[in-house]
């Protein structure tokens, strides 16, 4: 579920705030005069790296699948509390152990002709690491304001059709796999994966002990309410440490996946510029796909660090 998941990756900076000093001083109770949001100075880019690990179950049967990716974020502008954000992939890879089949991905490794063994997995697998390999490199760009509101995704199309050339099919097939590459990758779905992961902020200064909630409404695939609890756990070094506890709850009239579940975990945000340096999340969720229950655990961890500095 990424949309709760793929939603928590942010990015990182070291910044110090006026008030570090005195957090020390007393053991972390302190807080700031400064608003808590998303504030990264203009300029300054991070890699930010996002590991699932997931244990699932459909029908008695037990799956193992493994996710990662790394993308960089670069802040190109800032309008009127409105940041222009440049997205670029950089690695994908993901494993997987189900129904009896074993397969691992990686868009770092060269991309190869489908074996002609006639052994499906194979070539799945061949045809997977091309398409990968075809995202690797390729970028988006996106608003996000102060508050957390995404808008104005653009360049998805781009990295459909980089998709779709990667596979090496014959034209007559391109328009339908395009097609279909469209309706899995588009701006709907962009944008509720990383509204997830932005809506945390209250937009005031926080202290130690302090607790907010936040509501994100997911839309799509898989339509869901988010509703979360963050409590500030400590300040130290401009940096909080936030317990966070979500339920997951279907949207109303949804006669989809009826999604149900629960996330705890902790995550450490620089107070200065919003952005989240590391997370770790553990979710239980159960939903249903096409009226087939689905038992599903996951841990999250999420590292980031600031590769370019801003103004």
């Amino acid at each position: 579920m990424f949309a709760a998941v793929k939603g928590l990756a942010l990015a990182a900076a070291v910044m110090t705030l006026s008030c570090n000093s005195a957090d020390k001083k007393a053991g972390g109770a302190g807080g700031n005069d400064q608003a808590f949001r998303f504030n990264p100075p203009v300029g300054a880019a991070y890699d930010i790296t996002m590991q699932m690990d997931m244990d699932q179950k459909v029908m008695g049967q037990n799956n193992k699948i493994g996710m990662s990716t790394t993308y960089n974020m670069h802040v190109k502008g800032l309008d009127t509390g409105v940041y222009d954000l440049h997205m670029k992939y950089n690695h994908f890879r993901m494993s997987m152990n189900a129904g009896g089949m074993d397969m691992e991905i990686d868009s770092d490794k060269p991309a190869t002709e489908a074996p002609n063994t006639g052994d499906p997995t194979a070539m799945m697998i061949a045809m997977m690491n091309r398409v990968f390999s075809g995202i690797k490199g390729q970028s988006f760009s996106m608003k996000l304001s102060e508050s957390g509101e995404i808008s104005d995704i653009k360049g998805l199309q781009n990295i459909v059709q980089a998709m779709v050339d990667s596979m090496g099919l014959p034209p007559e097939a391109q328009a339908q796999v395009g097609a279909s590459l469209t309706d899995q990758f588009n701006e709907n779905d962009i944008r509720n994966s990383f509204q997830t992961a932005y809506s945390i902020y209250p937009n005031k200064p926080i202290k130690v002990g302090e607790s907010w909630t936040r509501t994100a409404s997911v839309k799509g695939k898989m339509p869901m309410m988010i509703d979360s609890k963050y409590t500030v756990k400590a300040i130290e070094n401009g940096i909080a440490t936030l317990d966070v506890a979500s339920t997951f709850s279907p949207l109303e009239k949804d006669g989809g996946s009826n999604i149900k579940g629960t996330q705890d975990g902790e995550m450490q945000v620089d107070l200065a510029t919003g952005i989240t340096t590391e997370a770790k999340l553990n979710q239980q969720f159960t939903m249903e796909t096409q009226g087939v229950p689905v038992e599903m655990k996951s841990l999250v961890t999420i590292k980031s660090k600031q590769v370019q500095s801003g103004k």
